[in-house]
């Protein structure tokens, strides 16, 4: 069969090629023929024109022989009579005169239209014999070509015939492989489904253990509270407690506005013999509610009753200090509000905490950095497999840029001996309490 349909469609070719030829040349013929018998029936009427002129001449000519011929006899009659009577004349009178030279010359121009006639009669019945030769061969035309019209239609239902046969047998072969590309989508739609169901099984586990990742880490923090980087954190006071007023749960410092502090401020509170190096725990934390020019009225936030906070403590917060700007550099994710999910807008609560206490927020360690605060510690990722998805891949080479940049800073702090502060050290170095009803 896949040999027969090209045999086919090239036989269907030259026979549409030859009609096309022939049906161009009976065209041409044609126009000719019509040209032709257009040209003979016009040289045709111009030749009947002609005659009519010339008859219209003759009757004239005739009127004015008949008129001569009245003239001169004095009666209708003939030239040849009048010509006998003019001789006549003459000889009676002995004088010659011009009438009988235009006699003679009326019979001559007679004759001679008379001679033209016959010859236009005789070239119009030739004219009219190739007019109706030039009929007779447009008829001859005309046959052939309803003959060679009536064999292309015979030919060209043949080809549609064969061109419906044709077209069915491949409309059979298209639903055929229609049906095989339906199958073979809803075949490969129930793989997609299943492997988007398993990526999804895998994601949320990944998330699970990211999770549990992250509990662990925080447990982590939370044991190593006190631990340092190898750099020591000095206690610079920010102040002491002037005035305690226990009942109201507030308390006066003796800074203020002047030394910049603002409210909302808060203040880790120490013993008031602490110096040098910080290692004891804080007793307490304050937040400053009314800063005034001098005295700062504060809010109890948290103290603790078995060492509470009395009057002359020191207070103190890591990123507050009244001669300069103090750095820090943070990086990570935190988990400020203890809710086992470490975020980025723990962070951003971090950066504005160092901001409120007048601290500087830098994006990479400098020379100029005091401390680096750092989050919880990104998880390494797993390299996927070389036939994994394309969104996969990316994932794991964004989560794999975290990990390197975070160890990369923390490795930078400790070279330079930058002091280290993870989530559980910076909150009791500031005070901060985050707000529990905050997440």
């Amino acid at each position: 069969m896949a040999r027969q349909v090209p045999q086919r469609n090239k036989l269907q070719l030259i026979l549409l090629v030859t009609f096309a030829i022939l049906f161009v040349i009976a065209a041409i013929l044609a126009i000719l023929g019509l040209v032709n018998y257009d040209q003979a029936n016009r040289q045709n009427q111009e030749l009947t024109t002609r005659l009519d002129d010339l008859q219209r001449d003759n009757a004239k000519l005739q009127s004015d022989t008949d008129e001569l011929v009245m003239l001169i006899t004095g009666k209708a009659g003939t030239v040849a009579g009048a010509k006998a009577a003019a001789k006549t004349a003459y000889l009676n009178t002995d004088e010659a005169g011009g009438l009988a030279m235009e006699l003679v010359t009326l019979a001559q121009a007679e004759r001679d239209k008379v001679e033209l006639i016959a010859k236009l009669n005789t070239r119009i019945a030739e004219q009219q014999q190739q007019l109706e030769l030039q009929k007779k061969l447009q008829a001859e035309l005309a046959q052939a070509r309803e003959k060679d019209l009536k064999i292309f239609q015979e030919k060209e239902a043949k080809l549609n015939a064969a061109l419906v046969e044709e077209q069915k047998k491949r409309g059979e072969v298209f639903t055929q492989a229609k049906g095989n590309v339906v199958r073979t989508r809803k075949s490969l739609q129930r793989t997609i489904r299943a492997q988007t169901r398993r990526i999804e099984k895998l994601t949320e586990d990944n998330q699970a253990k990211t999770n549990e990742v992250t509990k662990l880490r925080n447990q982590i923090d939370k044991l190593t509270r006190t631990s340092r980087s190898g750099a020591e954190v000095t206690l610079v006071p920010g102040g002491r407690i002037r005035k305690l007023v226990r009942a109201d749960g507030i308390c006066y410092l003796d800074k203020g506005t002047a030394d910049g502090v603002q409210r909302g401020m808060t203040f880790a509170v120490y013993p008031a013999q602490a110096s040098g190096t910080i290692d004891a725990k804080s007793k307490g934390s304050i937040r400053v509610s009314r800063p005034m020019a001098d005295i700062s009225e504060c809010v109890i936030v948290d103290d603790d009753p078995a060492n509470p906070i009395v009057q002359g403590d020191i207070i103190s917060n890591i990123a507050h200090q009244a001669s300069r700007v103090r750095v820090f550099v943070v990086a990570g994710v935190f988990d400020l509000h203890a809710t086992g999910q470490a975020t980025s807008r723990d962070a951003e609560e971090v950066k504005n905490v160092i901001r409120q206490a007048g601290g500087k927020v830098a994006p990479k360690i400098t020379v100029q950095t005091d401390y680096v605060v750092l989050g919880v510690e990104p998880a390494k990722p797993i390299a996927p497999a070389d036939d994994a998805l394309e969104a996969t891949r990316k994932a794991y080479q964004r989560q794999l840029k975290q990990y390197n940049d975070y160890v990369a800073l923390k490795t930078q702090a400790k070279t330079m001996g930058i002091p280290i502060l993870n989530t559980n050290r910076f909150i009791e170095l500031t005070g901060y309490k985050p707000d529990p009803q905050a997440n």
